[in-house]
């Protein structure tokens, strides 16, 4: 189960480093077949995110960090 590190009315205005600290090695990954879609639609959101790339292994990824500090991956093979 994944849940917030804090409730929502609980949330501290910047996050505590040495909580996050041990999110550094985690990273989700999900199947997402339209990348351009998604990374207009945070950008829309104002969350700062890199444009998809394409990496050595076949696949189109668009990866930024959660505010807790974990890894998120956007994915779908490349064309």
């Amino acid at each position: 189960m994944l849940n917030t590190a804090y409730e929502r009315h609980e949330r501290p205005a910047a996050a505590a480093p040495t909580r996050i600290a041990a999110h550094a090695d985690v990273a989700l990954y999900f199947d997402c077949p339209d990348l351009d879609a998604a990374w207009a639609h945070l950008r829309d959101q104002g969350v700062e995110v890199a444009a998809p790339v394409v990496r050595d292994y076949g696949m189109r990824q668009l990866i930024l960090i959660d505010p807790d500090g974990f890894k998120l991956c956007f994915q779908c093979p490349a064309a």
